[in-house]
């Protein structure tokens, strides 16, 4: 016989004329009765929160702290079809059919009474069939943030944890009720985090619920832009001109010049030096330069 100190998975091997044979999986569970798991030496029905069973025994669940507790999560399971005798398959029939009706009922209620977890956060989102029935369940949160740091259920992540957990185990209460054990044994995928929408319906995104404008309003906007931008870009245009333009005032300088002659005083202070200036420079404003110019040379050389 086989025995174990501790109980486990082990892979057992034999060791025959010098080779060494891989006989297969052994699970060495507690000798607490089955369903029962065992928690610190008590057989109980349930594991702690923070606990799933591994042949038999709560062990720490390490993926259960990674989870978001405010997150919803959608699981599809796979089962027989309890009603593929009678011809039509329960995933196939209308939402007022009464057997399909008490199968999610019974469906909802096993598996809350299961997972030690208010039946109310398991929602059936739909049924499908391809060669067995897929139930797309959908676990959800507690509540508000308030009522998830009171209470003793596991998070969504914690409850497929708890699944997947129960599903390895073929001595685990999931296989011990009349209703789940027509579960596939196969792996379950990873669930998809999913919201409720405003509609009830969970999905993974919330169709978008607002309006389309008209072909006649998007084409007025259009026409719209197209007149305002070229406006408005004009009007732009000239502000900067209008505010970069030279606003000194135009000077006579016919005019100056004259005042200039007969009554300097006439002229404003910064015009007369400007004059002044020009004229010691020989640049002169206003006046037949040329002619200027003969005089001063005519007066030098005589």
């Amino acid at each position: 016989g086989i025995s174990s100190i501790t109980t486990g998975i082990y892979r057992v091997c034999a060791n025959h004329v010098g080779r060494l044979y891989d006989v297969g999986m052994v699970i060495v569970r507690p000798s607490c009765p089955v369903p029962l798991v065992l928690v610190d030496g008590a057989c109980v029905e349930h594991c702690p929160r923070t606990k799933i069973p591994v042949a038999g025994k709560c062990m720490r669940d390490t993926m259960a702290f990674h989870a978001l507790d405010t997150q919803d999560y959608m699981l599809p399971i796979r089962m027989t079809d309890p009603y593929e005798s009678s011809g039509t398959s329960i995933a196939e029939r209308t939402s007022d059919d009464a057997e399909q009706r008490y199968f999610i009922y019974r469906y909802v209620y096993e598996m809350g009474k299961i997972l030690n977890a208010d039946p109310t956060r398991i929602q059936v989102a739909s049924l499908s069939f391809n060669g067995s029935v897929v139930v797309n369940t959908v676990f959800k949160v507690v509540g508000t943030w308030s009522d998830i740091k009171s209470t003793d259920e596991r998070s969504p992540w914690g409850l497929i944890s708890l699944l997947k957990a129960l599903q390895a185990d073929t001595s685990s209460q999931l296989y011990q009720s009349p209703f789940f054990k027509l579960v596939d044994r196969a792996a379950m995928p990873e669930p998809l985090p999913v919201r409720q929408c405003p509609d009830a319906v969970f999905r993974v995104f919330c169709p978008y619920s607002g309006g389309i404008m008209s072909t006649g309003e998007a084409l007025g906007i259009l026409f719209l832009g197209i007149a305002i931008v070229p406006v408005a870009l004009s009007c732009l245009c000239c502000t900067f001109w209008h505010i970069d333009m030279d606003k000194s005032s135009a000077v006579d300088v016919e005019d100056v010049v004259e005042r200039l002659q007969e009554d300097p005083s006439q002229v404003d202070p910064k015009l007369q030096i400007e004059y002044a200036s020009s004229w010691l420079e020989g640049r002169f404003m206003g006046e037949e330069w040329q002619k200027q110019r003969q005089i001063i040379s005519s007066v030098a050389y005589s």
